[in-house]
């Protein structure tokens, strides 16, 4: 059972995904049981919705928490409680079905720093998760995906999140953890003129 479009599918091992993160984690720097732990994460591809393992572990702890076991019971829980909140920073996130999008109370944004905030662009909202444009005790739950570790502020960001949180909300979130580094990396600084300064080399996904 996939928990991100909520079917039974088939799950299946890409094998040049793999010789691809091989060939690119190593140059980012890290050890090799790192490379080794991005493979296993980020494949076990869903048939129908192409989920990887990370993301639908993701989207099951979302249902344990709210004692959904399956997305449409998911989704009916919200069609019944409009009052429950979710915004989740991504349009093509944890869950992969149209009707669950289409609910007044499941809000999703993208990231786009080139065009105004607050605003749709290509039919979706746009935000920035440093100075986002809700009004406190927003939601009851919020979602981010591998998103904190792209942001400028980290310190900002989270108290954002924790702004537009209603009392009891929480936030689910998933970031990259490398268990043989000692303590956290700064790569890359964004400087108050706008202008990135690398400290490290990018990661760059080249595909």
């Amino acid at each position: 059972y996939c928990y991100c479009c909520g079917h039974r599918s088939l799950f299946y091992w890409d094998k040049p995904y793999e010789n691809l993160l091989r060939n690119i984690v190593p140059k980012w720097g890290y050890e090799e049981k790192y490379t080794e732990q991005m493979v296993k994460s980020e494949n076990e591809f869903c048939m129908r919705c192409g989920s990887v393992f990370r993301i639908r572990a993701h989207a099951k702890t979302v249902f344990n928490l709210l004692n959904q076991p399956i997305l449409p019971n998911f989704i009916s829980f919200l069609n019944n409680n409009p009052s429950f909140v979710v915004y989740e920073t991504a349009h093509y996130g944890l869950f992969r079905n149209r009707r669950l999008k289409r609910l007044k109370n499941y809000i999703v944004s993208e990231y786009h720093p080139d065009h105004p905030f607050e605003q749709e662009v290509n039919g979706i909202r746009n935000e920035n998760l440093e100075n986002l444009s809700f009004a406190n005790q927003s939601f009851d739950l919020l979602i981010t995906s591998a998103v904190l570790e792209h942001v400028s502020d980290l310190s900002k960001t989270l108290l954002e999140i924790r702004r537009v949180l209603k009392k009891d909300g929480c936030h689910i979130f998933t970031v990259p953890v490398n268990y043989y580094m000692n303590r956290t990396k700064t790569r890359v600084v964004l400087e108050e003129n706008g202008k990135i300064n690398y400290i490290l080399p990018p990661e760059i996904f080249d595909i």
